[in-house]
């Protein structure tokens, strides 16, 4: 759940920044969240295959 809400500040910030210069927080937010959401997948595609990694036999 954490995770949700950390990937939502991206466009909190790009409303403070639409206050100001109009439609450049909107895109610059959009584009952040991509770059998250790529990095995202990234690590859970890491965890995934490091949960399935079959355990040494000694």
């Amino acid at each position: 759940m954490a995770v949700i809400m950390f990937m939502s500040l991206p466009f909190i910030i790009g409303i403070m920044v639409d206050i100001r210069h109009q439609g450049i927080g909107c895109f610059a937010a959009w584009v952040i969240w991509g770059v998250m959401f790529i990095l995202l997948l990234r690590l859970f595609n890491a965890l995934k295959l490091r949960c399935q990694k079959k355990p040494e036999k000694r």
